[in-house]
């Protein structure tokens, strides 16, 4: 569409049906040509409720200064869940995460914080979601309510996390988030790398694929007729109100 492919990693241009059926649901991704390296972001937003939606506001390097993910690092502001009845997995709660690591290494789990709604869910109105970044850490909001804060580790993110090998960000305490990251806003569904674990029911039946089907979008697609009931018209958009960007002079 745009003559040129902007990222091919994880299937982005081309897919094909090796296995049973292509992906049977075209999710949308926004991502803004503007960077920041330090600043603030601020975004108003509704998210979807629908079983297997995944909603998700996050920052991802302009440039992978250190090297393929997690190594230049990954910034979720939020990624939540449609599904209803699910618990700490579903649309009442969302998460706020860094990733980073060495190519076979991700810390995320030093870095992570839920958050529950205050009232019902996230998908029962709009919420300002914001951002605070600088070189001493960063700070993330809910509704202006400070949800939790990352410092910058004295040592530096790779001797906090005790990773193995040379230390590939050496040169500061707070790499790899100290190079210019752009916006995404997407709204993707399913998915086999563990964020929908196995085992889990909802709402009376079972997640009909498994993180290790090679079938899965099949497997997905034939159960439609549990799933899909539960995307009811705007209720299953992740509407965006607003989106600010400030860089930190």
């Amino acid at each position: 569409m745009y003559g040129i492919c902007t990222q091919a990693s994880s299937y982005g241009c081309l897919r094909e049906g090796k296995n049973g059926v292509l992906n049977p649901v075209m999710s949308g991704r926004l991502m803004s040509k503007a960077t920041i390296k330090y600043g603030m972001v601020e975004i108003v937003a509704k998210l979807p409720r629908g079983d297997w939606l995944w909603p998700a506001l996050w920052m991802y390097p302009k440039s992978h200064t250190y090297g393929g993910w997690p190594r230049s690092g990954e910034i979720d502001i939020m990624e939540s869940r449609g599904n209803r009845h699910y618990g700490h997995l579903g649309v009442e709660y969302m998460g706020t995460t860094l990733h980073w690591g060495t190519q076979y290494v991700n810390k995320y789990g030093m870095t992570t914080k839920e958050t529950k709604a205050k009232q019902n869910s996230f998908a029962d109105g709009f919420h300002k979601y914001t951002f605070h970044w600088d070189q001493t850490g960063m700070d993330f909001f809910v509704d202006d309510e400070k949800i939790v804060t990352f410092d910058t580790p004295n040592q530096g993110f790779f001797r906090w996390g005790n990773l193995p090998g040379n230390n590939i960000w050496a040169h500061a305490n707070n790499a790899p988030f100290d190079h210019e990251f752009y916006l995404i806003m997407n709204l993707a569904v399913g998915g086999t790398n563990g964020f929908f674990p196995d085992g889990v029911s909802n709402a009376g039946y079972a997640k009909p694929w498994k993180n290790t089907d090679s079938n899965g979008p099949e497997k997905f697609w034939k159960a439609k007729n549990l799933w899909y009931p539960t995307w009811k018209g705007d209720d299953a958009t992740f509407q965006i109100d607003s989106v600010k960007m400030w860089q930190l002079q």
